[in-house]
């Protein structure tokens, strides 16, 4: 833990001179929650919030697990950078940067608000409001939080390693896995995808450091016309359902499978459809292009011939197709099927059978952990001659019947079992 030893008005010198350099507001609170400055001074207070400095309630975080400065949002879209003041070890306040905004505010996006909050009758303090409220970027505003700490601690930090530590929710592996499955069971279809924006490029890469650099390009196109008139809210969901269809394309393009890119842009924008405030919406949007981001990298560390990358993703796609075999693999990319298998023994270290043989046994785990189908149906699905085949491969590769499989993953806190030897 970093120990702060400089006295309070040592402090208070410090805010005053990074406020004055960074043009963003700066507030001491002391551990009593009482504010005990602010730079610069009669900063105004957001009409909508009933009580003074309630826009700081709640942000006191003594106990709070981050030791670096925590990017915060408010349902009123703005921004806030809180960091802990400790003292020998001690907790003694908190220092705020902000409020700010992370894109200017039009008179559109200002109307859409006002209804969400049905504040109409406040639209001229609002107004005023917001108009007073500075602007900061995601990378500014993170690299300011980083000045402050360096200033307080004498300690340099990573602003986009912070950036990744925040807390947001994450779709559950079990949920993606299962729709995964019946998605192609179903032979679902999606639609095609038609814009693109520069900063998706870093998805395809891979480079998850580069979609954060580069990140306040994408809140930028808020700034256009609101794609919902009458609801600020509905108009970033409508920004986030378009980020997510380019987050999957880019994904795809970068050797994510199309079906994994597919079923994971569906789950997001079913949480995006779930959230009631731009705050929300804001950390998922985000949170789905660093997992669409990550899920390419990790792609990307296993460096395959794009014969074989392109084999292993046909295979994920047609895995309940009846036609899954070496030949139709090959017959499908072109090549002869003996040559696809050499080199694909050569590369991987498995035979293609086996390993087409042991992706249709991973799926029928998956479907018996986390659905009712019945054994007989998942045989049917993934085209073994019949359920006695089925029943004596499946125990080849787990240990287990599919029946006894299904009973050892439903018991209380357990997650897929291991094979047993």
């Amino acid at each position: 833990m970093v120990v702060l030893m400089k006295n309070n008005s040592e402090i208070r010198r410090i805010a005053s001179i990074f406020q004055g350099a960074v043009l963003l507001p700066v507030q001491l609170f002391d551990a009593d929650e009482n504010q005990a400055a602010v730079f610069p001074e009669g900063f105004p207070e957001n009409p909508l919030y009933k009580e003074d400095h309630s826009l700081f309630a709640g942000m006191h975080f003594e106990k709070d697990p981050f030791d670096f400065p925590v990017l915060r949002s408010t349902n009123f879209l703005e921004s806030i950078l809180s960091i802990r003041v400790r003292r020998h070890g001690t907790f003694s306040g908190t220092i705020f940067i902000g409020p700010f905004l992370n894109t200017p505010l039009t008179e559109e996006m200002l109307s859409g608000l006002i209804h969400d909050m049905q504040a109409e009758e406040l639209y001229e303090e609002l107004s005023a409001y917001y108009k007073s409220v500075p602007h900061a970027g995601v990378k500014q505003s993170m690299q300011a939080g980083a000045l402050l700490y360096y200033l307080l601690y004498q300690k340099e930090l990573d602003w986009s390693e912070v950036m990744q530590k925040r807390s947001m929710m994450s779709i559950p592996s079990e949920t993606m896995e299962l729709q995964t499955a019946e998605n192609r069971i179903q032979y679902k279809e999606h639609h095609k995808l038609e814009q693109e924006e520069d900063v998706f490029r870093h998805i395809r890469e891979g480079n998850k450091e580069g979609i954060l650099e580069n990140w306040g390009m994408l809140e930028g196109t808020s700034n256009s016309a609101l794609l919902a008139k009458d609801s600020y809210v509905r108009h970033k969901k409508n920004l986030g359902i378009s980020a997510v269809t380019l987050g999957t394309r880019y994904a795809i393009r970068g050797g994510l499978p199309d079906e994994e890119a597919f079923t994971l842009s569906d789950l997001y924008i079913q949480e995006l459809e779930k959230k009631t405030n731009a705050r929300e919406v804001d950390q998922l949007i985000l949170e789905a292009v660093l997992d669409f981001t990550d899920r390419v990298a990790q792609r990307r560390k296993t460096l395959y011939s794009p014969l074989v990358t392109a084999c292993i993703q046909q295979t994920a796609k047609d895995i309940f197709s009846s036609e899954m075999t070496a030949a139709e693999l090959a017959r499908s990319l072109g090549v002869h099927p003996g040559y696809l298998s050499t080199i694909f023994k050569e590369e991987t270290g498995v035979s293609l059978h086996g390993y087409i043989q042991e992706q249709k046994i991973n799926e029928a785990k998956r479907l018996l952990t986390h659905s009712s189908y019945t054994a007989g149906d998942i045989c049917s699905w993934l085209h073994f001659h019949d359920q006695s085949h089925f029943t004596k491969t499946f125990k080849q590769y787990t240990g287990m019947t599919p029946g006894a499989y299904r009973k050892a993953a439903s018991l209380p806190g357990a997650g897929e079992p291991d094979r047993t030897v």
